[in-house]
């Protein structure tokens, strides 16, 4: 049976953002907290890339929502590790050397991502 994950923020379990935040925690410390902003964050900028048409119903958007929580989870993920070095552009200490494409989400994160295209027709 797997581990009862017990860092996902206070989310409801059974929603989409518990799963997230679920997805996410695989990837943390065992002692580190899943951000509920950073869930939250990610996919409304996921929401924000994707552009749903008006047209979708809430079932299709649930669809599309689910076959990409793993890409949102590495993004909750993202923020996460960028915690305390927020804006950061470059820093090295001790070797390691980080640089920050974007100070919120790494625009690779979502490159995949093709949006779709809402006509009035």
């Amino acid at each position: 049976m797997p581990e009862e994950i017990t860092n996902t923020s206070g989310f409801e379990p059974g929603t989409f953002e518990y799963r997230v935040a679920e997805k996410a925690s695989m990837y943390l410390d065992e002692d580190e907290r899943v951000p509920p902003l950073a869930v939250e964050f990610a996919i409304a900028k996921f929401k924000d890339r994707i552009n749903f048409p008006h047209s979708f119903t809430g079932e299709q958007i649930s669809a599309v929502m689910e076959n990409n929580i793993s890409t949102i989870a590495m993004a909750v993920v993202d923020l996460t590790a960028k915690a305390g070095g927020e804006g950061e552009t470059s820093h090295t200490d001790s070797g390691t050397a980080r640089q920050y494409e974007n100070a919120y989400l790494s625009l690779s994160l979502f490159a995949d991502i093709v949006p779709y295209v809402d006509t009035p027709f």
